[in-house]
């Protein structure tokens, strides 16, 4: 790999061979590295589980016994010779080299997905994005102590923020549908998936009238949602729906005839 002054695999590998022990504290994917003997180095850093007793010497030593002439003395000298500031800045470092990583894979594959839009290309295309969003962030770390602390802060402002539907459902969720949460529901076609949502919606309007729903549906048309809508407000089965909306096109059209409009 071409060595780049702005590419922080190069600073990255730098605070690692320095401070190996780095390795417990951030997680570095060896894959992140993108070349592969840079991928079997980073790797065999992250297997040393003894990291915290291991200096520059010793790393080199180790993995010459494991992977002869794996880079050659160049290599060496440009990852050894970094700066020292690299290491305060370690985190932010591998959350460039993280993010770098995603990117180049989500070009990728959105230019094989743009060559070929297959079902198999847009699946890898939509994992990687998720892979992406998942990988992203800081993740901080709270004491037990600020845990507590927390926890009597809201024990003495206890506030009531869930959306409230059926009581089985408020108790399981602990108060209702609370802010911040995906909640999937999954099951075979034609059990009632969309018909357990519907109904939910109604609920939360029944129980907090200025809230706002919006419904969105992969499968069904607006006016099929609508009619369900309707026929759960009303307490309808559905079929009872499909004959009033016949009975009344009906009527229309008998209307219409009679006016000469048909």
């Amino acid at each position: 790999m071409a060595y780049n002054p702005n590419n922080p695999i190069w600073h990255v590998l730098y605070c690692v061979t320095q401070k190996p022990e780095l390795t417990k504290s951030e997680w570095i994917d060896p894959n992140w590295m993108r070349d592969k003997r840079l991928i079997i180095l980073m790797n065999f850093i992250n297997k040393q589980e003894e990291a915290g007793d291991m200096n520059y010497v010793e790393l080199r030593s180790r993995l010459d016994l494991a992977h002869p002439d794996l880079l050659s003395l160049d290599e060496w000298e440009l990852i050894i010779n970094g700066n020292l500031m690299d290491i305060k800045q370690f985190g932010s470092w591998v959350k460039a080299l993280r993010r770098s990583y995603y990117r180049d894979q989500m070009k990728a594959a959105a230019k094989a997905y743009a060559d070929n839009p297959s079902e198999s290309n847009l699946d890898t295309m939509m994992q990687t994005a998720q892979d992406s969003m998942s990988n992203d962030g800081d993740v901080n770390e709270t004491t037990m102590a600020e845990l507590a602390q927390d926890m009597d802060k809201r024990l003495d402002t206890h506030r009531d923020d869930g959306i409230k539907t059926y009581a089985p459902i408020n108790t399981a969720f602990g108060g209702g549908l609370m802010p911040g949460r995906l909640i999937t529901v999954g099951a075979r076609p034609g059990v009632g998936k969309s018909a357990f949502a519907i109904n939910l919606i109604l609920k939360a309007l029944e129980k907090q009238p200025k809230i706002s729903v919006d419904l969105f549906s992969l499968e069904m048309t607006n006016a099929q949602n609508y009619n369900r809508l309707i026929s759960s407000y009303l307490g309808l089965e559905g079929r009872l729906m499909i004959s009033l909306t016949l009975h009344y096109l009906t009527s229309k059209r008998a209307m219409y005839a009679r006016q000469g409009r048909f």
